[in-house]
């Protein structure tokens, strides 16, 4: 959406580290003279005098940049609705470091046992299959596990079947972003939608009328809501099974 804004883009990753974050943005701005960013989680207010135009896609912490965020609780709630209809009581939440505001949410919301919400230091498939595993290991009486995203949910879900399980006739797994990946076509995987793509047209849209006018600020969250969708992957809980394992 930039490139057809005519513009380049300039990618760089702070590994969610806030001053990582604040050499960045001033280096873009005193060095490079960039005409705009778009910053993925403000970490750290940005510097009095700061006047290159930012968009923040998610949380904007300490500071009044314009952001747009994706509204996770509601969807949240519809998957916890759908998997109590199926009968599941004690559900639990795989995620890894950097996604302890899902885990939050999560927590508020099924109110688990606080050994049921695992947070691994590995990510991508990896965290998922660790996940499992510490599961396992502590014999967590769960029929389903929620995951922070879909990567994650694809390793859970591939871990389970190594371990003898079926999903979804065993345990129900959903995931996060709704992505739709070639590698893992045996995997109908249920999962809420983030809605990039309408995400992106309302970032690139503020990011345009900040360029044309500085002064233009909303100097709010743009809240987008995500969508639960419903597969393959979750179904009705096992009777009788007392503990994962």
């Amino acid at each position: 959406k930039i490139h057809n804004m005519d513009g380049i883009m300039l990618i760089s990753a702070d590994e969610f580290d806030a001053a990582h974050q604040a050499e960045l943005t001033e280096y873009y701005q005193s060095y490079l003279h960039v005409d705009g960013m778009v910053v993925f989680g403000m970490l750290a207010p940005l510097k009095k005098g700061f006047d290159v135009p930012v968009v923040v896609i998610g949380r904007a912490t300490g500071s009044d940049a314009d952001s747009v965020a994706i509204d996770l609780r509601t969807p949240m709630r519809t998957a916890q609705a759908e998997l109590a209809a199926r009968g599941h009581r004690a559900v639990a939440f795989i995620g890894e470091e950097r996604t302890a505001e899902k885990a939050q949410y999560f927590a508020e919301l099924f109110q688990p046992d606080p050994s049921w919400v695992v947070c691994s230091p590995l990510r991508f498939e990896a965290a998922g299959a660790d996940g499992v595993d510490r599961l396992l290991r502590i014999g967590a009486p769960v029929t389903a596990l929620v995951c922070a995203y879909d990567y994650i949910a694809f390793g859970a879900v591939r871990r389970l079947n190594e371990c003898g399980f079926r999903v979804p006739e065993d345990f129900s797994v959903i995931g996060m972003d709704n992505i739709r990946v070639a590698e893992y076509p045996d995997i109908d995987l249920a999962s809420i939608d983030s809605h990039v793509e309408e995400v992106c047209e309302i970032v690139c849209g503020l990011l345009q009328k900040k360029l044309k006018n500085p002064y233009f600020r909303v100097r709010q969250q743009i809240s987008v809501p995500g969508d639960f969708v419903l597969r393959g992957s979750v179904g009705t809980a096992k009777d009788g099974r007392e503990e994962l394992g």
